[in-house]
C-alpha cells in the first residue's frame, strides 16, 4: 500500500522568503516583496534581487522607520524619482518601483545607512 500525504502549501501560486530571508518572495505578474525590518532587524530582506525589465518591487515594511533612497542607478533614471525620502513608519507595503531600465540600482535607509542598511536591485 502506498500513501501519498500533500500539503496545501505545495499549491501556492508564490515563493516565501527561506528561514534566512535569502530569497525575495515573488508574486504573479513579476512584482517582487522586499521585507523592511523584519523581527527589529535594520536590513531589506533580501539585500538583493535581480529582477526583468518591466516588473515592479514592492518594500514592505514590518517594524520601525525606514526609507528607500536610491543612491547609484543607471544614466537616464531619476534617483530621486524613485526613492521613498519620507520615512515608512506603519507596517505593510510602504513603496514600490516598476523598473523599466536595465543595470544596476542601489538604495539605502538614511537612518540606518551607518549601521550598513543597503539593499541592490539588478534588472536584466
Amino acid at each position: 500500500m502506498i500513501v501519498l500525504v500533500a500539503s496545501c502549501d505545495m499549491f501556492k501560486t508564490s515563493e516565501t522568503a527561506g528561514p534566512a530571508g535569502d530569497e525575495p518572495i515573488v508574486l504573479t505578474g513579476g512584482e517582487i516583496i522586499v521585507t523592511i525590518g523584519e523581527d527589529g532587524e535594520l536590513l531589506y530582506a533580501p539585500e538583493d534581487v535581480s529582477v526583468s525589465v518591466g516588473d515592479t518591487v514592492v518594500w514592505e515594511n514590518k517594524s520601525g522607520a525606514h526609507d528607500v533612497v536610491f543612491g547609484t542607478v543607471p544614466d537616464g533614471v531619476d534617483a530621486e524619482a524613485i526613492s521613498l525620502t519620507t520615512l515608512a513608519t506603519e507596517s505593510g507595503p510602504a513603496h514600490s518601483v516598476t523598473f523599466e531600465n536595465s543595470g544596476t540600482y542601489k538604495y539605502h535607509c538614511t537612518p540606518h545607512k551607518e549601521l550598513g542598511m543597503f539593499g541592490t536591485v539588478t534588472v536584466e
